[in-house]
C-alpha cells in the first residue's frame, strides 16, 4: 500500500518490527519495518 492510498485524515502511528524465521541448512532472520496509520474517520489501521 503506497501513502498515497490512504484517506486524507490518516494520522502516521509508528512503526512495528516483525521478524521472520527461516531455517534451512542455516539461520536466516529478516527484519522488516512495517508503518502504521490510523483513520480516525474510518476507524480503521493501515
Amino acid at each position: 500500500m503506497s501513502k498515497k492510498d490512504l484517506p486524507k485524515d490518516a494520522q502516521y502511528k509508528g512503526t512495528r518490527d516483525v521478524v521472520i524465521q527461516d531455517i534451512n541448512f542455516n539461520l536466516n532472520n529478516t527484519k522488516f519495518i512495517i508503518h502504521k496509520y490510523y483513520s480516525p474517520f474510518l476507524g480503521k489501521v493501515f
